[in-house]
């Protein structure tokens, strides 16, 4: 493959299916080679993608009817996300980025954005590593209306044995949009809300 061991595998599972609407291929230097060096070599891939079913980790649920932009820049890849869908909330910006694609301790770094209602979101919760940390505690809460979830996701996609810091990491913000909030062990709710939950890991503060 294009990509050395598990870098090919989750390239080619990054997708798992789309139309392609416009590609673009620019490639100088010697394939065996690769990272390419020198002033003189270049290599870069792009291509626009639409209606694509995208499963960059199996640890996170699919985002479908996804539209973007793939680019390999040289040593880099990054898949640009503007439209999607992920457990019914719709992706308003993502970026999944391969920042080091020829190295052997190859990492996938993903940065995104969906708004949808709060039973969705609390699926991608619950279907993700996300409810292995503080996050899990959002799912206690029955919230009416839409709202805002941002996350950050870095993780190592090698067998070898992992380096100091070199840990999965995830982090986020739920952002409630004057939302109605229930709790499932009360008859507590609250109108109106309006405010943020960030979480890191294990950690959370709102």
């Amino acid at each position: 493959g294009l990509f050395p061991g598990r870098g090919d595998t989750w390239a080619r599972n990054l997708i798992e299916k789309g139309h392609i609407s416009r590609g673009e291929f620019n490639f100088s230097g010697h394939p065996s080679s690769l990272p390419l060096h020198g002033s003189d070599s270049f290599f870069r891939l792009i291509f626009d993608i639409s209606d694509a079913t995208l499963q960059y980790s199996p640890r996170w649920p699919k985002a479908t009817n996804v539209g973007g932009t793939v680019a390999i820049n040289d040593n880099k890849t990054s898949f640009i996300v503007r439209e999607g869908l992920i457990q019914g909330a719709t992706i308003t910006a993502a970026k999944v980025t391969m920042p080091e694609t020829f190295i052997t301790r190859r990492k996938v770094e993903i940065a995104g954005q969906a708004r949808g209602p709060g039973h969705s979101i609390k699926q991608v919760i619950q279907n993700s590593p996300l409810i292995h940390g503080r996050a899990a505690r959002l799912t206690d809460l029955n919230i009416g209306g839409n709202v805002l979830l941002n996350i950050n996701a870095t993780f190592p996609i090698h067998k070898l044995p992992p380096l100091k810091g070199e840990a999965r990491k995830f982090s986020g913000k739920l952002k409630f949009l004057e939302n109605r909030i229930g709790f499932t062990d009360s008859d507590l709710e609250l109108e109106n809300l309006k405010g943020n939950v960030i979480f890191e890991n294990s950690a959370w503060r709102g």
